[in-house]
């Protein structure tokens, strides 16, 4: 453990873009296990989303030695009318239709060094921070991180605020050693519906299942994918995830990057040479990421070619020795059909204590009470429809 904590900033895109392959040996060696972690990941983000925001990461150094990293940014915001300035994990922030949904964020830290290296980034934030800061915004942090006990000590005297809003969880299946054992855990209908759809997909014609392994292999793959995804969800009437430009070249960016660099699973399952399902996943540390899909919509609507193309990637993980495959936050009835297994995650708001907080904060207390009053009065024969969960065939 070391005996003392230096802190740097990196303010400078120069200075992020030379820390690649620092960065990345502390993440290999630290107990987070997110894609959404890794320098690939971040840079890209920045590269796409970091007009009007500074960066603000700190470095903790224990003599030359990295040992920690909080990957922050900060802006100002308006809120209610209020302007803030507001310190946030890098890939978070977005505009609703540009949201890339990075799950699993947190700082990232040496083994044994998390007491030190939280206190040092604790210190640094309430009185040593050159930038002054009105509140923290930590998306989508693991509920059991260490970083979330840390932030609550750190943050827990009178000139602060400090709230958690958990999350939906995650849906994460733990994988067996081999196929057959993961077929056993279904449920009787599910391992049946699996075993069955195949043998009717099977009947179609010659069934090939692809992974995408090269970079010449995905500049022909992905803009098929992306047609696959959108054709999907216009079908449903929906727009679909790529209609927004800068999500579109965030994935085509960060999927050659992570291409490269081994860490990018992307699908097709085709049926007589025509692509019918596509999955974009990604893997990092024994774990497997479920992303994103395509469904042609002009198949054959009896045979669930979208689950049969999870399975097939379950399948790969397992074969390739993957521990887990983790479908991402929500809880929708097509991943529960896989498993009931769930993962927590929470949103942390830390606010300065003032006039500005204590203006907001009854602000906040006063439209949610005007929503809860107009829901209440609504009448009884205009009650809101819920539509059905996601259903992926």
């Amino acid at each position: 453990m070391p005996s003392s904590i230096l802190i740097e900033t990196v303010v400078d895109v120069q200075e992020f873009a030379a820390l690649q392959n620092e960065w990345n040996d502390l993440l290999a060696r630290s107990a987070s296990s997110s894609i959404t972690l890794t320098w690939e990941w971040m840079f890209t983000w920045w590269e796409v989303f970091g007009e009007g925001r500074q960066l603000a990461i700190l470095l903790a150094r224990a003599g030359e030695r990295l040992v920690g990293i909080a990957p922050l940014q900060r802006r100002r915001v308006r809120e209610l009318g209020l302007s803030f300035q507001r310190i946030e994990f890098l890939a978070t922030g977005e505009d609703e239709a540009d949201e890339i949904c990075s799950d699993y964020l947190d700082f990232i830290i040496e083994p044994g060094c998390e007491i030190d290296v939280l206190g040092a980034f604790g210190r640094y934030l309430t009185d040593i921070a050159a930038v002054k800061w009105d509140e923290m915004i930590l998306e989508s942090i693991l509920a059991d991180s260490p970083a979330l006990g840390a932030a609550r000590q750190a943050f827990a005297h009178g000139e602060y605020r400090f709230s958690e809003q958990s999350r939906t969880p995650s849906v994460v299946i733990r994988l067996p050693d081999n196929w057959e054992k993961f077929l056993m855990a279904l449920s009787k209908k599910m391992r049946f519906r699996v075993r069955r759809h195949r043998r009717l997909i099977a009947e179609k014609g010659p069934v090939s299942f692809q992974r995408v392994i090269t970079a010449a292999e995905l500049a022909e793959f992905f803009p098929r994918f992306i047609d696959l995804h959108q054709r999907w969800w216009l079908s449903r009437g929906k727009p679909g995830c790529f209609a927004s430009p800068r999500f579109t070249v965030f994935h085509q960016q960060v999927s050659r990057r992570l291409c490269d660099c081994g860490l990018l699973d992307l699908y097709g399952l085709s049926v007589a040479d025509q692509l019918v399902a596509a999955r974009y996943c990604f893997h990092f540390k024994g774990r497997m990421f479920d992303y994103q899909t395509g469904v042609d919509p002009a198949f054959d609507p009896r045979i669930g070619v979208g689950v049969e193309c999870t399975g097939y990637c379950l399948e790969d993980a397992i074969q390739r020795g993957f521990k887990e495959y983790d479908f991402g936050g929500g809880t929708q009835a097509y991943k529960l059909r896989w498993t009931d297994q769930l993962q927590n995650t929470v949103n942390v708001r830390i606010a300065r204590c003032s006039w500005k907080e204590s203006i907001y904060s009854t602000l906040v207390s006063a439209r949610t009470a005007l929503r809860t009053l107009k829901h209440r009065l609504r009448p009884a024969t205009s009650a809101t429809l819920i539509p059905a969960g996601t259903k992926e065939e």
